[in-house]
């Protein structure tokens, strides 16, 4: 199953692609996230181990567009092929949270067809 990954900082592991393939009868979003943080080797986890849901003052998460908070009961949602699914950091600024929809990080990915993700 193709998914595709949209998001507002680079994630390790993704160089000149923007989805994954995910096989099996069902497919969640707790599963994708579980890829993604795989990719990472470890360096950025989303699911926090000791609640088994998403910190939402660490990352806004949406599929094909509608917001899904993240917890552990949300995190079991099927993901159909060709889904979008967006993770996006939630920024902070002097302790306030800025929406992550307002925040945008350009980065330039390595390599042959190198491309700014924004």
């Amino acid at each position: 199953m193709k998914i595709k990954i949209d998001s507002n900082f680079g994630l390790y592991g993704f160089h000149e692609e923007s989805e994954i393939h995910l096989d099996g009868p069902r497919v969640t979003l707790g599963m994708v996230l579980e890829e993604l943080a795989e990719r990472s080797a470890g360096r950025i986890n989303f699911i926090d181990s000791s609640t088994g849901a998403v910190d939402s003052l660490d990352f806004v998460l949406k599929v094909n567009g509608l917001l899904n908070s993240g917890s552990k009961k949300d995190l079991e949602a099927n993901v159909n092929e060709g889904a979008i699914v967006s993770v996006k950091i939630t920024l902070l600024d002097g302790g306030r949270q800025l929406g992550a929809s307002f925040a945008h990080l350009s980065i330039t990915l390595p390599g042959k067809n190198a491309k700014t993700i924004y």
